[in-house]
């Protein structure tokens, strides 16, 4: 996980356009509505997450990418 002074991932749905965030898990991390609009649909951003598995297991954010 990255340390307390990185900056969280912000980004807009591709199917609603509201503002979503990624959520950082040493599983492996996911897309989620700041705010759900109540509508059947996952967040799905642009940009695409770079995660890395680090030396005890983990993953963590290594970046993005379009």
């Amino acid at each position: 996980m990255r340390d307390a002074d990185s900056h969280p991932i912000f980004s807009r749905c591709r199917a609603c356009t509201n503002r979503i965030h990624w959520v950082e898990c040493p599983t492996g991390g996911w897309w989620t509505h700041d705010e759900h609009p109540g509508e059947e649909h996952d967040a799905v951003s642009p940009l695409r997450v770079l995660e890395e598995i680090d030396n005890s297991g983990n993953y963590v954010v290594v970046g993005t990418t379009i």
